[in-house]
C-alpha cells in the first residue's frame, strides 16, 4: 500500500518480505516442468499414438513366448529354470491374414524372436539367450511354435513357416534393435 505522497505502509514492505521465497520456488517449479513434461510425452503410450500393426503384432507374440511354461521351453530345446525369468522380442516378418489392419484381426504372427533368460544376480552378458524363427497364434490362450535344434532343424522351420518367410528364417535377427530392448528390460530388471 502507497500513502498519498508515494511512501509505502509497513505493511506493505513486510509482505513483500515475506513473499520473496515465492521467486525461486516458481522458477525451480518451472524448470522441473520445462525438463520433465516433454520426456512425459515420449514416455506416453498415448502422446506416441496407438501402436502400428507390426509393433503391436510383435508385442503380443513377444508376450506370448514369454508366458510359455518351462516344460515348453525344454521341449523347444531350452532350458528354463523355475526361478528364471523370461524377457523375449520378435522381429514380425508378416500375420495372417495378410490384409488385417488391426491387431485385433491378426491371428498368426511370423517372424524371428530372441529371449534372454536369467534370475536376479545373473548379469545379461550369462544369461541364456536363445533366438530363431516363430510362429504365435493369437488364440486364448496364444499358441507358440518354435522348431527345436537339432538334426533336420531346417526342414521343421520350413513345415511350420509360410513359403515367403522361409528364406528370412536362416539368416538371424533381421532387427538388431530387437535385441537391444530384450537387453534393456532384463538389465532394467535385474540391474
Amino acid at each position: 500500500m502507497s500513502t498519498p505522497d508515494g511512501a509505502t505502509t509497513p505493511w506493505d514492505r513486510r509482505g513483500r518480505r515475506r513473499l520473496w521465497w515465492l521467486i525461486p520456488e516458481v522458477a525451480a517449479v518451472a524448470l522441473l516442468l520445462a525438463l520433465f513434461v516433454p520426456n512425459l510425452a515420449e514416455r506416453s503410450p498415448q502422446a506416441a499414438g496407438p501402436l502400428s500393426l507390426e509393433a503391436a503384432a510383435a508385442e503380443r507374440a513377444a508376450r506370448a513366448l514369454e508366458q510359455v511354461s518351462p516344460a515348453e521351453h525344454h521341449d523347444h530345446g531350452h532350458e528354463v529354470g523355475a526361478d528364471d525369468r523370461i524377457f523375449c522380442g520378435v522381429a514380425v516378418f508378416g500375420v495372417d491374414p495378410p490384409s488385417a489392419s488391426v491387431i485385433d484381426a491378426v491371428q498368426t504372427v511370423y517372424g524371428y524372436y530372441f529371449c534372454a533368460v536369467g534370475r536376479r544376480g545373473v548379469p545379461y552378458l550369462q544369461s541364456s539367450r536363445a533366438d530363431g524363427p516363430i510362429v504365435v497364434h493369437l488364440t486364448e490362450p496364444p499358441t507358440v511354435q518354435v522348431a527345436a535344434p537339432g538334426a533336420d532343424y531346417q526342414e521343421r522351420v520350413r513345415a511350420m513357416m509360410p513359403d515367403q518367410y522361409e528364406d528370412l528364417c536362416f539368416s538371424g535377427l533381421p532387427d538388431p534393435s530387437v535385441a537391444d530392448e530384450v537387453k534393456r528390460r532384463y538389465e532394467a530388471a535385474f540391474g
